[in-house]
């Protein structure tokens, strides 16, 4: 059982956007699954091309399919500090919001 929850991912960017292969880069550092020790159990990433669909209906938006990943994985993360880096497709050309949310195991 934990005692505490993941720490927050606070410097999340969204970078690198190559518009002729339409893949943006994701980097941040690691949370730990107990505050800022050890791993979280995986990441779920979730995109749209409208805020309030993450921001009012995050269970109904679009989790980034595995299919779109041209590197990183969801279920192999790094310990706590160190960098993750994520590069993925993105299908319709426009502003894309992101959300990212790291899970614990006792989620």
């Amino acid at each position: 059982m934990d005692l505490y929850p993941p720490s927050r991912i606070t410097d999340l960017r969204a970078d690198n956007l190559d518009i002729e292969k339409m893949q943006i880069t994701l980097t941040f550092t690691a949370p730990g699954d107990d505050l800022t020790n050890g791993q979280v159990s995986s990441y779920i990433i979730k995109r749209s091309l409208n805020s309030s669909d993450l921001y009012n209906n995050f269970e109904a938006a679009e989790e980034s399919p595995k299919t779109s990943y041209v590197k990183g994985d969801v279920s192999i993360k790094s310990n706590a500090g160190e960098s993750e880096v994520f590069v993925l497709n993105v299908t319709e050309s426009g502003r894309y919001f992101l959300l990212l949310l790291q899970k614990n195991n006792t989620l």
